[in-house]
C-alpha cells in the first residue's frame, strides 16, 4: 500500500469533515419537524433555551401558548353576579330573542355544543332524566336552557338535538320549556364570560370544556353551579329552590373537595378523615359553648 503524503492527508480530511457534519445535521433534523410541536408543553419555570437551540424557539412559544390556553379551561364561579340578559341568541325555531326572555323563572342553563359525541350528550340525557324526577313542576316552577358555545352551530342542529333529548322526558312534561339556543361568537363570549365558563376550541366542532350546569334566579343572578356529567334530582331541586329565593349557594363540587378526595381509579369520593374530625371537634365545641352560656 502506498503511503499518503501529509499535505494530501490533510486535504482529504478537510474535504471529509463537512460531509460528516452534514450527516450529523441530517440525523438531528427530525427533532425540529412539525411533529415535535405535539410534544408535552414545557413548564413555565423551565430554564430558557440555549442560543444553539434557536430553531426551537418558535415551537417553544407555540407550546407555551397552548399550555396557557389549556390551563384556562375550567369554571370561575361567579356566585351572586348577574348575566347580561339582553344578550341575543337564536332558538331552535330560528327566532331571535334576548336570553332574558327565556329566563322568567328559576332556570337551569347547560353550556354544551351540539356536535359533541362525548360528554355533552351524556349531560343532556342525564338532565332529561333528572327533570323527570325533580320534585318541582317543570314549566311552572322552572325552565331549562341548553345553549351551544360553538358559533358554527345552527338552529337546525339545535332543533334536531332538542327532538332527540326531549323524548326522554315524561309525556306530560312541556317540551317548549326546554330551549335549545345558538348564537354568535360575541353573544357566546358575553354569556360564558359572565358565567365563568372557560372553554377552548381545538379544531372544527372540537372543544375542551368543563362539564357544569348553572342555576339562575329569574333576574339572571347566578345561584349555584352543578358539576356533571351526572345531575341528581335532589341536587337540581335544591338549586332551583335556592334560585327561587334568589340566594346563592355553595356548589356541590366545592363542598365535596373540602371534605372528600376524588379517587380516579374507583371514580368515587374518599372521606378526608382529618378534615371531618376537625369539623366534628369544632361542632362539638360550639355545642358545649352554647350549653355553658345557656346554663350561666
Amino acid at each position: 500500500m502506498r503511503r499518503i503524503s501529509a499535505p494530501l492527508f490533510a486535504l482529504l480530511m478537510l474535504l471529509a469533515v463537512p460531509g460528516l457534519a452534514g450527516a450529523e445535521d441530517a440525523e438531528e433534523e427530525p427533532a425540529h419537524s412539525p411533529d415535535h410541536s405535539a410534544a408535552a408543553p414545557m413548564a413555565d419555570d423551565q430554564a430558557p433555551m440555549a442560543d444553539d437551540q434557536a430553531p426551537m424557539a418558535h415551537d417553544h412559544a407555540a407550546m407555551e401558548q397552548e399550555a396557557k390556553g389549556a390551563e384556562a379551561v375550567g369554571v370561575d364561579e361567579h356566585l351572586g353576579e348577574k348575566i347580561p340578559l339582553d344578550t341575543s341568541f337564536v332558538d331552535e325555531r330560528g327566532q331571535v330573542l334576548a336570553i332574558g326572555e327565556a329566563i322568567t323563572k328559576p332556570t337551569l342553563v347547560l353550556p354544551i355544543f351540539f356536535s359533541c359525541t362525548v360528554t355533552c350528550p351524556i349531560m343532556l340525557a342525564n338532565l332529561a332524566n333528572a327533570i323527570n324526577d325533580v320534585p318541582l313542576e317543570f314549566g311552572q316552577d322552572y325552565g331549562v336552557i341548553a345553549f351551544s358555545f360553538d358559533e358554527e352551530d345552527q338552529p337546525a342542529v339545535a332543533l334536531e338535538s332538542k327532538g332527540n333529548f326531549t323524548k326522554i322526558l315524561r309525556e306530560e312534561l312541556p317540551r317548549e320549556e326546554w330551549r335549545f339556543l345558538t348564537g354568535s361568537e360575541e353573544s357566546i363570549r358575553a354569556l360564558t364570560g359572565a358565567l365563568g365558563f372557560n372553554f377552548k376550541r381545538t379544531g372544527p366542532h372540537m372543544f375542551i370544556h368543563p362539564n357544569v350546569m348553572i342555576a339562575l334566579a329569574p333576574d339572571g343572578t347566578i345561584i349555584r353551579y352543578l358539576y356533571g356529567p351526572r345531575f341528581l334530582p335532589f341536587d337540581v331541586g335544591m338549586a332551583l329552590t335556592e334560585a327561587a329565593k334568589g340566594t346563592p349557594g355553595l356548589s356541590i363540587r366545592k363542598l365535596l373537595t373540602y371534605c372528600f378526595d376524588y379517587d380516579p381509579e374507583s371514580k368515587s369520593y374518599m372521606v378526608r378523615s382529618f378534615r371531618l374530625l376537625a369539623l366534628g371537634i369544632v361542632a362539638l365545641l360550639g355545642i358545649l359553648f352554647f350549653f355553658i352560656v345557656r346554663k350561666k
